[in-house]
C-alpha cells in the first residue's frame, strides 16, 4: 500500500494526501478482496491529520550545507592539548560544506546549543557568509566555558546551520555532537618503563 501511495503522488501527481492514499486503496482492490490479510489492511489503513493537506512542489534550488570538520582548540585559555578540561575556555571551529549538485548558500549562519546547562555558552552564533556549491567554508570559532566543578562527562550539543533561499523559504538543519570533559590533560597523566604519574 505505501508503493502505491507513493505511486500516487510522485508518478501520477496526486498531491494531496486523502487522494493518494484512495489510489492506492483502489489499485489494490481487487488484491483485498483476493486475500484475507490485505482485506484487513485495505480496510483499517488510515491517514492520520487532513486528507486535504498537499505535498509541495519546490520552491527555487535549495542548498544543502553540512559540517565538514569540528575541531577544539584550547590554546589561548587551556593548556593546548586539544581536549576539553574542567575550569578552560573552549573555542569549537567548525568547518561547513556545502555539498556539490545543490544550490549556491548566501548568508549562512550557525548556532550552538547545549542541552545540559552546565556548559556555558559565550559565543552562540558565528557567520559564514557565503558558500558556493562544492565548497567548504569557515568562519571565527564559538566559545565555550566548563566550570571547574562540572562532571567529567559527555556533553551533547546540537549546530543548527540556517541560510535564506528565497523571501519565505530557508535552509535548515541541527546537527548533533558530543562534548568530552576529561580529566587527562598535557604531560599529565605520565608513564615511564614502571610506573604511572
Amino acid at each position: 500500500y505505501d508503493v502505491e501511495f507513493f505511486k500516487a503522488i510522485f508518478e501520477n501527481d496526486m498531491r494531496q494526501l486523502g487522494k493518494a492514499l484512495d489510489e492506492s486503496r483502489v489499485v489494490l482492490a481487487n488484491t483485498a478482496l483476493e486475500y484475507g490479510c490485505n482485506r484487513w489492511v485495505h480496510m483499517e489503513l488510515v491517514l492520520f491529520g487532513d486528507p486535504s493537506v498537499g505535498v509541495k512542489y519546490p520552491i527555487g534550488s535549495f542548498p544543502f550545507i553540512q559540517p565538514y570538520l569540528v575541531e577544539f582548540d584550547d590554546s589561548q585559555t587551556g593548556d593546548g592539548d586539544e581536549t576539553p578540561n574542567p575550569g578552560e575556555n573552549i573555542e569549537i571551529n567548525v568547518v561547513l560544506e556545502n555539498l556539490p549538485n545543490w544550490a549556491d548558500a548566501t548568508d549562512v549562519s550557525a548556532t550552538i546549543n547545549f542541552y545540559d546547562e552546565t556548559i556555558q555558552i559565550l559565543t552562540e552564533e558565528v557567520f559564514f557568509g557565503n558558500i558556493q556549491s562544492g565548497t567548504l567554508a569557515t568562519s571565527s570559532p564559538f566559545l565555550i566555558s566548563i566550570p571547574q566543578d562540572c562532571n567529567y562527562d559527555s556533553y551533547k550539543y546540537s549546530v543548527t546551520i540556517t541560510a535564506p533561499v528565497t523571501e519565505n523559504s530557508y535552509f535548515e538543519r541541527s546537527f548533533d555532537f558530543d562534548l568530552k570533559v576529561s580529566l587527562f590533560q598535557q604531560n599529565w597523566p605520565w608513564t615511564n618503563s614502571a610506573s604511572v604519574f
